[in-house]
């Protein structure tokens, strides 16, 4: 490793540039254009990594909200259906002689 020419300076100056470059550094002289272009080369697939992420939350969102949705529809129509059972039964059970009843069966009454 060389020494620093411009002391503290330099490592100033090549801090900022990394900063700028969305990254920390060890900074050698050697090696400052390497890890600024690395540095750079991070940020922008952290950045697209970011956006994949939130491309797959806001896809997976909208799974969710279409399951919720579904899964709603199908609990209304379950007590849709259990309603009309029970409007059937009280149909048999309260009027044996109606036009429901001459189509089906009674029910036996207890």
């Amino acid at each position: 490793m060389k020494r620093l020419q411009n002391g503290k300076n330099c490592i100033e100056k090549w801090k900022e540039e990394a900063t700028y470059n969305c990254s920390t550094l060890i900074i050698i002289p050697d090696t400052k254009e390497i890890n600024l272009k690395t540095a750079k080369l991070h940020s922008e697939m952290e950045g697209r990594r970011k956006k994949t992420n939130w491309n797959s939350e806001k896809e997976r969102t909208e799974e969710e909200r279409k399951q919720k949705k579904e899964a709603t529809e199908n609990a209304i129509r379950k007590e849709i259906v259990k309603k009309n059972e029970k409007r059937k039964m009280n149909m048999l059970i309260n009027n044996p002689d109606s036009s429901f009843c001459q189509n089906n069966k009674p029910l036996p009454r207890e």
